[in-house]
C-alpha cells in the first residue's frame, strides 16, 4: 500500500500515444492505494483526457517541451496534477450540448473537461505565468 504523502512524476513528450504512459501509471498508483477497478477505469479516462488536452493546447511547437504529470497519495485518496506551458483560458462550464455539436452549431470537440469533472471528485485549473495546471482529486 502506498503511504500518504507518496508522489511519483513523469514527463510526457507531446506526441500521440504518450498519454497511455500516464494512464498506465495512474492505474498502477490507484491499485496500490486500494481503489477498485471501476474507479480505476474512471481515473484512467480522466488522466488520459487531461494529458491529451495539455498536449493539444500547449502553444509551443517545440517537441522537447513535455507535460508533467504528478501522482500524489493524500489522506483522502489521490491527486493527479497535469501541468504544461499553456495560454490562460476560461474553462467552459456545464455539459456540452450534443445536439448543437451534431448539427454543427458548436465545435465537435470539447468533451474532455466535462468528462474530467464528472469522473473526478474535484477538478481545479490554474493558469499562472504561462503554466496551466489541472489538478484532479479522487477519494477512496
Amino acid at each position: 500500500m502506498i503511504q500518504r504523502g507518496w508522489t511519483e512524476e513523469i514527463h510526457l513528450p507531446k506526441k500521440p500515444g504518450a498519454e497511455k504512459e500516464a494512464r498506465d501509471r495512474a492505474s498502477s498508483f490507484a491499485t496500490a492505494i486500494g481503489f477498485g477497478m471501476e474507479r480505476i477505469e474512471d481515473i484512467m479516462t480522466a488522466v488520459s483526457e487531461a494529458c491529451l488536452n495539455a498536449m493539444e493546447h500547449a502553444p509551443s511547437q517545440d517537441l522537447s517541451d513535455t507535460v508533467l504529470v504528478t501522482f500524489l497519495r493524500d489522506e483522502q485518496g489521490m491527486q493527479i496534477v497535469v501541468a504544461n506551458k499553456g495560454k490562460s483560458f476560461l474553462p467552459p462550464e456545464g455539459k456540452p450540448d450534443l445536439r448543437e455539436k451534431i448539427e454543427g452549431r458548436d465545435r465537435a470537440r470539447g468533451w474532455g473537461l466535462y468528462l474530467m469533472r464528472e469522473l473526478a471528485d474535484e477538478v481545479e485549473i490554474i493558469n499562472e505565468q504561462g503554466i496551466t495546471t489541472l489538478t484532479m482529486k479522487f477519494r477512496l
